[in-house]
């Protein structure tokens, strides 16, 4: 019965050490294939993310391209429109140039016949249009100025705004 008993425990552990080795086997099999797995979903993980950059990437290249397309297109319209908004104030303040003229004509003409009689009176109005004529083209001329100023600033501006766009690149 002892030696019943002493050989159940013997075999008892026996098992275990039988089934300890075999756990820790099985253990280290198992953490590999974890590691491995791990492994490998980490590299995914980084061709994926690789692959999302160079989208991105992409992407904001593309975009940077239409905005600078943009910028450039919105740039020619400004310009269109205050080169022909200039064109049209320089064909006004001509008709009104040669209105002005016409009109002093016209009254030079209308006076000539009365000259003899009212030369006094003649001569401040003369004197007062020629004045007036003076102001205006002052006005014209001052205005002239003004837009050929804007026009040089909005293309400095433009020269600027292009410069900041192709340097952003």
């Amino acid at each position: 019965m002892l030696r019943d008993s002493m050989q159940a425990l013997a075999d008892t552990i026996s098992r275990s050490h039988l089934e300890r080795r075999e756990f820790l086997s099985q253990m280290r099999r198992d953490t590999q294939r974890m590691l491995e797995k791990a492994s490998r979903a980490r590299r995914a993980v980084a061709r994926e993310t690789v692959h999302e950059a160079s989208v991105l990437s992409d992407s904001l290249k593309a975009t940077n391209r239409e905005n600078q397309q943009s910028v450039a297109r919105s740039l020619r319209s400004i310009r269109y429109q205050r080169s022909a908004k200039s064109a049209q104030q320089r064909i006004s303040l001509n008709q009104s140039v040669a209105k002005n003229r016409r009109s002093v004509q016209r009254e030079l003409e209308e006076n000539r016949s009365q000259r003899m009689q009212m030369s006094r009176q003649w001569s401040r109005e003369v004197a007062k249009s020629i004045r007036t004529i003076r102001t205006q083209v002052q006005q014209i001329k001052s205005t002239s100025r003004l837009l050929q100023s804007r026009n040089a600033n909005d293309l400095s501006a433009t020269r600027r705004i292009w410069g900041r766009v192709s340097s952003a690149k």
